[in-house]
């Protein structure tokens, strides 16, 4: 039954370690990183658990103090001062002139359309918004670029889930190992070798559900960008 557990052993470690890869990270402007659990990007501050410890307090850190934001999605976000800039004073129009005075930055406060990462979601019209209503959105412009890019987010999002797969995968592994074991007294090559087919495809199974993770970000990503280019 050695062989039992060594299998288990891999399987366990091999999704401890994935799960690794579902943590935060912090950086800030003094070259701290921290490994994290994000729960609220706030104006002014930055509220986390320390990923090791999810249980324990929540920390908190000045919006001023951190570089960027890496969330377990893949996506950054910079981060700035949470001191507001001073305003401009206002500009009186050149007496005796009857054309109304243009501010630019006035004119580009007023342009609130454009879409923005914020965490796991989107910054819009002043309001966060999921994945889904991003998609809402963008899918209505009917545009030739944007639209295919939706919809390969869309089917990626789909397959993402074959992950899943990697817990009964792994659980037959154990199984047909231990009743080739129990019926026979010793370990076969056949039973060793069915069992490291499926350990194979309960490996696999994370890593392509990762690779359509990427795929769906990098996907709404160019699809936003686009949004904001053209819109």
């Amino acid at each position: 039954m050695n062989m039992r557990h060594a299998l288990l052993f891999i399987i366990s470690a091999f999704f401890l370690s994935h799960a690794a890869f579902a943590q935060d990270t912090i950086m800030k402007t003094n070259g701290e990183v921290i490994q994290a659990k994000i729960t609220e990007v706030g104006p002014a501050e930055i509220k986390y658990k320390k990923f090791n410890f999810q249980d324990g307090p929540t920390y908190v850190e000045n919006r001023s103090d951190i570089r960027y934001l890496k969330y377990s999605n893949g996506i950054t976000e910079q981060m700035s001062s949470s001191k507001p800039a001073a305003a401009a004073p206002a500009k009186a129009p050149n007496a005796g002139t009857t054309t109304d005075y243009y501010d630019p930055n006035e004119q580009k406060a007023l342009h609130v359309d454009k879409m923005q990462p914020y965490g796991s979601k989107y910054k819009y019209q002043g309001r966060r918004i999921g994945e889904n209503e991003m998609h809402r959105i963008l899918m209505k412009t009917q545009d030739r670029e944007i639209v295919p890019l939706i919809q390969a987010s869309k089917d990626a999002h789909k397959l993402q889930f074959v992950g899943f797969a990697a817990i009964p995968l792994g659980i037959a592994a154990l199984y047909v190992l231990e009743t080739g074991a129990a019926a026979k007294g010793r370990l076969s090559t056949g039973t060793v070798t069915g069992s490291l087919l499926l350990l194979g495809g309960a490996i696999a199974c994370p890593i392509i559900s990762g690779v359509y993770k990427h795929k769906r970000n990098a996907s709404n990503r160019k699809a936003v960008e686009l949004y904001n280019q053209k819109y």
